[in-house]
Parts: structure tokens; sequence; C-alpha cells
């Protein structure tokens, strides 16, 4: 069983991100149902923070990560995993709608203050408890200047997840990001700012996107195409992914390795690759555990990765997993590593 789970993983891996290559190139267009002015007083408290890149420790807002992906138009889709503290500012507000609602009760009595608590009841669900805005500002001759500017409810629950993601398709370069996490009435907010130089992800040659280990992967319903901040998993067009935030597992755990392969040989005819991956694990550069050779005919890496076999098992310690493709179009070969640590 747990072998077909994970071929299914695989094929809808794959078909959602093949998809997703000419998806995610509508997505800048259909943005502009979030893109917007920024409130002033939102705009002044980021260019106020932009002038020292200093972030407002309010919320304990923190960036965490950052994966890419190849988009069309030579763009690429970078995502961002942050987060911020929000319980406990919401259970402040919780104990001050509590103290409004015992003096309205004194001025008004109980049955009316009731009321009036039942009515704002139906509003306030309906209106995020907190918002995030984003600048987004590129190098333009010598200076930083704003590119994209956006805006979407935070989805809090009254807990806070693990983590926060946005997605963004942008041309490689360096940027500032600058966002704002705010309550509703704009009275307590956070800034953070860092700087991120985006990678291409086309290449001539044989080359990869950076790989990482992902739990699980979900198809959506439908392609997203407006900016939304998503909590503990991260979305690119009809996938919702789930990755590790650590390169830290159990032996028995079972990560999925994911990255594209870029700049690989097309066949002419078929319009597809013939690639061929030996995967590694090295413990101080010795060879540990060798897979068997995959061969496949797509750009696409979503290859489950074992620590435990009849033969081995991997003791606690860092080791590097290799991933060697060889491209029999192309005639070309290459590397691609990744770090990760066994720990019980």
């Amino acid at each position: 069983m747990q072998k077909i789970n994970r071929i299914i993983f695989i094929s809808i891996t794959i078909l959602i991100f093949l998809l997703s290559l000419s998806a995610v190139a509508k997505e800048k267009k259909k943005n502009e149902e979030r893109r917007r002015n920024l409130p002033p007083k939102v705009i002044k408290e980021v260019e106020e923070g932009l002038k020292t890149l200093q972030s407002n420790g309010v919320f304990n807002l923190e960036e965490l990560n950052t994966f890419y992906f190849p988009a069309q138009m030579e763009k690429t889709y970078a995502v961002i995993l942050f987060r911020a503290e929000l319980i406990k500012d919401a259970e402040e507000i919780k104990k001050e709608m509590e103290k409004k609602f015992e003096e309205m009760k004194k001025e008004k009595g109980e049955e009316e203050a009731e009321k009036k608590g039942e009515e704002q009841q139906k509003i306030i669900p309906a209106i995020p408890t907190y918002h995030f805005f984003l600048q987004i500002y590129r190098k333009s001759e010598d200076a930083m200047k704003l590119y994209l500017e956006y805006y979407s409810p935070m989805p809090f629950e009254n807990q806070d997840p693990q983590y926060y993601s946005f997605g963004i398709p942008l041309d490689p370069g360096d940027y500032i990001f600058a966002w704002e996490v705010s309550r509703r009435d704009l009275t307590k907010y956070g800034t953070f700012f860092f700087k991120l130089d985006v990678p291409s992800m086309v290449f001539k040659n044989l080359n990869f996107s950076p790989p990482f280990f992902l739990k699980d992967l979900k198809a959506l319903p439908a392609v997203q195409t407006v900016f939304t901040v998503h909590k503990d998993n991260f979305v690119v067009s009809q996938a919702s992914m789930y990755p590790y935030l650590t390169n830290q597992f159990r032996v028995e755990e079972m990560p999925t390795l994911f990255f594209y392969i870029l700049g690989a040989g097309v066949d002419e005819i078929s319009k597809a690759v013939n690639l061929e991956m030996h995967i590694t694990i090295k413990k101080e550069d010795k060879e540990v555990l060798k897979y068997a050779a995959v061969s496949f005919t797509h750009p696409v890496v979503a290859q489950p990765v074992i620590f435990k076999t009849p033969q081995i098992t991997l003791e606690k310690g860092n080791y590097i997993l290799e991933a060697e493709i060889i491209d029999k179009i192309g005639n070309q070969k290459n590397k691609s590593h990744i770090s990760f640590e066994i720990i019980e």
C-alpha cells in the first residue's frame, strides 16, 4: 500500500508541475485582483524601516526559507516561508473585547450588551483579524525602486502555525522584500525586511533547481491565480506542498526528494527528455548507500528516499545525498547535492 501511495504521489507531482510551468505565467496578470496601493499608514511604516532595513519586533516576524521553481517567460517562481507570532496578540484582543463587553453591560444592561455582541459576531468573522501587506523593491540604475505591491488576509485561526508562505513570479535579480503584518484596525503591527537574490532557472547546459525534501503533496481543485498567504504549506499553481523545515529525519522516515532538471536535451519528435538518475548517500566523502538507477522522460524529480534497507541502516549523523543526472539526448551529466541529518 505504501508503494502504491508513493507511485500516486509521484504521478500527481509530475502532472501538476508540468502544468504549473504555464499556469504560473498567467498569475501576474490575475494578481491585479489583490495588487493595490497600501494604506498610507503602512506605507509610512515600511518606508521608515527601509532606511535601515531594521525589522520591527512586534509579532516576531522571521524569514525561514525560500524555494525556487521555473516558470514561463524565463521567470523564477519564488516561494517564501516566514513565521509570525500572533496568538499572544489575539489573546490580548480577546481580553480587550471582554473588557468592553463588561463596560457595555454596566452602561446599557446585560440584555442590550448581549444583543450588541451578537451583532458584532456576525460582522467580525467576515473581516480578517490580521492583514499582510507586501512591497517588493528591485534594483534599477543603482537604486532600489518599488516593483510590486500586494495584500492578503492572514489565515489565522487562534493558533500560530509552524509557518506562513506566499509565492511570486519574478525576473532574476536583486530584490528587497518589505512586509507588514498588522491588526485589522492597524493599531499594532510588525515589519520585516530582507534582501533576496533571485536566481535564473534558465540554463543552456544541464543544471538543477535547489533540491529540498517533501512530507506530502496535494492537488488543489483549481489553479491559484490570486496572491494569497497560506499557513503550514505553500502553493504553486495547482499543487499544495508540505516541505520539511529542516533536513533532520528519523531513520524510519521516507521523505521525497524534489527538484527540477534544467537545460536537458529534448527529443525533436517526442519533445521529451531522456534522463537517468543515480542516487548515492555519502558520509565524510565515503559512500554508505547507493540506489538503483532510475530512468525518466520528464524534468521533475520526486524521488522517495529511504535510510534503512535489509542490508544497511544509517546511523545518527550528517550525510550528503548526491543525485547524478545523465542526459542521454544532450550527452551531458551533472550532480545535485543536499545535506541532511539522521537524528534517531
